[in-house]
């Protein structure tokens, strides 16, 4: 998580992360096109 916060992968809600709480298709969705951004 650190990781993926540091390079603006995640952001959390409001600056708070939460894992222990599910991840809906939007959020995931995000996650993979910021993702592979990152990789290009």
């Amino acid at each position: 998580m650190n990781w993926a916060t540091q390079n603006g992968i995640i952001n959390g809600i409001n600056g708070a992360l939460y894992p222990q709480d599910s991840t809906t298709r939007s959020q995931m969705a995000t996650i993979l096109m910021r993702f592979d951004a990152l990789n290009k």
